[in-house]
């Protein structure tokens, strides 16, 4: 569920890219949110609804390079776990920024915050974030590369 999100994401900014002008674009928007997340704790699906609200910001300097930040935040997203039947509230935040430059240089990083409350049973709620750090030379070779996930059980 996640990764579509980012996929749309990363797919909107593209969409749009074409929008960005020397003195920006900014665009916001609202969309229905139905799917399904795995609490890393104790790998049980939850099933999601809710709304997430996206905010993407697109810049073209005099130089050529291209900008984009999105930030993406949950809003009013709830969910029940498919096998205990245990309730959570969602709160997930999600912030990317990529530079293009003209030679082909580019520089992506992201970082997901996604937390599963559980709300009035026993299931454990679950803090999972998500950091990406990418660099990708003109000929595609990428000479960096960081991925850290971590999750915490409370």
């Amino acid at each position: 569920m996640i990764r579509a999100l980012k996929l749309l994401l990363a797919g909107t900014v593209f969409t749009i890219g074409a929008m960005a002008q020397n003195n920006g674009s900014t665009q916001q928007f609202t969309f229905s949110l139905d799917g399904t997340a795995i609490a890393a704790c104790n790998g049980e699906i939850i099933d999601l609804t809710g709304e997430v609200h996206t905010v993407i910001h697109l810049s073209n300097s005099s130089s050529g390079q291209f900008n984009a930040f999105t930030h993406s935040n949950y809003q009013g997203v709830t969910g029940v776990g498919e096998e205990t039947g245990a309730t959570y509230r969602a709160h997930d935040s999600f912030h990317t920024h990529m530079v293009m430059n003209p030679d082909g240089h580019t520089v992506y990083s992201s970082e997901e915050s996604v937390n599963l409350v559980a709300t009035g049973n026993n299931a454990p709620s679950t803090l999972s974030v998500v950091v990406i750090h990418m660099v990708t030379q003109p000929d595609g070779t990428v000479t960096a590369n960081v991925d850290h996930v971590r999750s915490d059980c409370k």
